[in-house]
């Protein structure tokens, strides 16, 4: 059999966009054929996010993320003020903690929203950027 009819899997690429398209098994002469892509013998390099709003984290998770960061007594704290004095806050803030899952953007939502009521401190520890890296670190626990 002559080598260009060899069966081989391809990996597509849109010349138009450069997006990985899919495997095509085929001989050089067929996947040759088409214009519109560009063929390579290699996979596409996995893209891996770095946006932790890519990322909800199970209750497990989340629960690490709260005890490594330090705000796990911080949440107990506010807790506690918010159902001796605002109870719309406390329903809030108990069905924000009882999900199945964490977002991100969520999280970041309450803990501006206790920052501006005074019920949390403004800190390093719950910036966005901290918050974040540790994000990333719970996703994989």
């Amino acid at each position: 059999m002559p080598a260009e009819d060899i069966q081989t899997t391809h990996y597509i690429f849109s010349k138009a966009t450069g997006f990985y398209v899919g495997e095509v098994l085929g001989s050089a002469a067929q996947i040759a054929q088409n214009a519109d892509w560009e063929v390579r013998l290699a996979p596409p390099e996995p893209v891996v996010s770095t946006d932790p709003s890519d990322y909800p984290l199970t209750p497990a998770q989340f629960g690490w993320l709260l005890a490594k960061s330090g705000l796990e007594d911080d949440t107990e704290t506010v807790l506690t003020a918010a159902k001796a004095s605002d109870r719309d806050l406390y329903a809030e803030l108990k069905f924000n903690l009882s999900q199945n899952a964490f977002r991100f953007e969520v999280t970041m939502g309450l803990v501006a929203q206790m920052i501006a009521l005074g019920a949390l401190a403004d800190t390093p520890a719950v910036s966005e950027a901290t918050i974040g890296d540790l994000w990333l670190l719970a996703k994989d626990k």
